[in-house]
């Protein structure tokens, strides 16, 4: 019965015109959630009460997810810079459920917390990924959406994207020389890998098609990638061998004009499902640039698609053509008791000078102010070469030493060794850790080595 199906539905399709794709295209526009078809035809307004909305992004079963919230002083004293809370809506703008709240929902002065951005739902609906400046560090979140429980997943990396249910693609941020400039995050086993780094630029904002099949990476010079002036910058695009991103081939290049990106972090690029269009927002509105055939670069050329808009996103779910009924926000709750502001977190290390063995090792002593878990990475430069010692992990407690070894590879351990003998070096050691409240640490070290 079932090869019978598929050979009526063959035939049908010979004789009935092919269907629309059922992609949708959400974002901002005049205040606004809006949606429309992944074309841009059919855009109309979700929401009709402003509420700071920012970074919508839809469901395989097409809920429309947005950071929203007025700005605030919650009742214990803490606030809210506006789009701290995590809203749920229908295609008709009906809110679903109350507001989740995130690390934007609380700030203090001890703790520095802005809004999410980047924020992305999970295809199934039930999490989310977004970006937090958090007390002192960007990191890369993940949070439950029935429990409100979150907690960040990487360091040195940003805008999470998903892949999948369980996939992340995340970018690296700051120094990207000798790092990857792209990852994919594995939200289960909590691992994840990237391809070769490519140091052109300063900043990333990388994005991929549901499908694996294109990868683009937004790239700017600016030194400030929140509100820095950049001189260059362009969108790179990539195809895959058989959808897998972390294997990307470089395929075109489209060069931007930085003066019309007042703000990088803004432009969210987002691919189609399938790979065939690629969108990101400029500061006039959302440009489109056709991506399915990459053999030829001269067709791949940017336009205008909506005046006005930003944040989009493109989703799998159909974009219906009902009229909303222009709801009105429920207030966001008070900051519930797992996502309060944590306590402070300091990290020590009294290591200035260390030995290193002759097998490569280096070990740092470290003391924190509360139980969590430690991870130490490198490196030492020899002449013009950029030594990289692998990463360690430790566990921390309470105001206990603990000791973190990092090690080199033998080769590396030997050309160390061997400039030891004519020349003073230097190691720049970096200690991320994350107390079991949340709350992070960053200190960073430089050890002279010896013999």
């Amino acid at each position: 019965m079932g090869r019978n199906l598929l050979i009526l539905t063959a035939a049908l399709a010979l004789i009935a015109p092919a269907p629309a794709a059922a992609d949708s295209l959400v974002f901002v526009k005049d205040g606004e959630v809006w949606i429309s078809h992944a074309d841009g035809a059919g855009a109309r307004a979700v929401t009709r009460a402003p509420n700071n909305w920012a970074w919508p992004s839809v469901a395989d079963d097409g809920t429309i997810v947005a950071a929203g919230g007025a700005q605030r002083v919650n009742a214990g004293g803490t606030d809210s810079d506006g789009a701290g809370e995590i809203y749920r809506l229908d295609q008709a703008g009906r809110q679903l459920g109350p507001p989740v709240a995130t690390p934007g929902s609380n700030s203090s002065p001890a703790c520095p917390t802005y809004s999410p951005t980047s924020l992305r739902v999970s295809p199934d609906g039930r999490q989310v990924v977004y970006d937090a400046f958090h007390c002192d560090y960007q990191y890369p979140f993940l949070e439950d959406l029935a429990t409100g429980h979150f907690g960040s997943f990487a360091t040195d990396y940003a805008r999470p994207q998903w892949l999948d249910a369980t996939h992340v693609l995340i970018t690296h941020i700051g120094t990207t020389f000798g790092n990857a400039s792209f990852a994919v995050y594995d939200t289960v086993s909590g691992t994840g890998h990237g391809p070769s780094a490519d140091p052109y630029m300063d900043d990333y904002q990388a994005t991929a098609a549901r499908d694996g099949s294109r990868v683009a990476v937004l790239e700017d010079d600016a030194p400030d990638f929140l509100d820095g002036v950049a001189r260059h910058a362009d969108i790179r695009i990539y195809s895959t061998a058989g959808g897998d991103v972390t294997n990307p081939v470089e395929r075109c290049t489209l060069t931007l004009d930085p003066a019309r990106i007042s703000r990088f972090i803004t432009a969210s690029p987002a691919f189609s499902p399938d790979g065939a269009r690629l969108m990101w927002a400029q500061d006039d509105g959302i440009h489109t640039a056709p991506t399915a055939n990459l053999d030829n670069c001269a067709a791949v050329q940017d336009t205008l698609l909506i005046a006005g808009g930003a944040y989009p996103f493109f989703g799998t779910a159909a974009a219906t053509d009902a009229p909303p009924p222009g709801p009105t926000p429920t207030p966001p709750p008070a900051p519930p008791t797992c996502c309060a502001v944590p306590a402070a977190f300091t990290l020590a290390s009294p290591t200035t000078r260390a030995r290193l063995s002759r097998t490569g090792r280096l070990s740092i002593s470290v003391t924190a102010s509360a139980k969590g878990a430690l991870r130490a990475t490198g490196t030492v430069k020899v002449a013009k070469r950029t030594i990289r010692f692998r990463a360690a992990r430790a566990a921390l407690a309470a105001g206990r030493h603990a000791t973190v070894a990092l090690t080199l590879s033998k080769r590396d351990a030997r050309r160390v060794l061997a400039a030891l003998r004519h020349r003073r070096l230097t190691a720049s050691i970096t200690l991320s850790a994350t107390a079991a409240s949340g709350a992070h640490a960053v200190k960073r070290l430089k050890v002279k080595l010896a013999r």
